[in-house]
C-alpha cells in the first residue's frame, strides 16, 4: 500500500477504533509509549505510525490490521 493512501486512512480508521474501545487519546499515547502531540500528528495524517505502533494500536484497541489500514471493513 502506498504511503499516500495510508496516510488517508489510517487517521480516520484510528479515530474509529479508539472510540469503540472506549479508551481516551491520552490513555492510547501512554499505553503505546508516545506523547499525546504524536497520537495528534497521527490522527491529522501528519505522521504515519511504524508498523510496530500499528500493531500495538490493533492490540489496544481490539481491532485488525487490515481493519486499520483500509484493507477491510468491521
Amino acid at each position: 500500500m502506498e504511503k499516500e493512501k495510508l496516510l488517508s486512512i489510517f487517521p480516520e480508521r484510528l479515530r474509529e477504533a479508539v472510540t469503540m474501545s472506549g479508551i481516551s487519546y491520552r490513555e492510547l499515547a501512554d499505553k503505546l509509549g508516545v506523547n499525546k502531540s504524536t497520537v495528534s500528528m497521527y490522527l491529522h495524517g501528519k505522521a504515519l505510525p511504524s508498523l510496530e505502533i500499528i500493531v500495538s494500536v490493533a492490540e489496544i484497541t481490539d481491532v485488525s490490521l487490515d481493519f486499520l489500514t483500509g484493507r477491510k471493513e468491521l
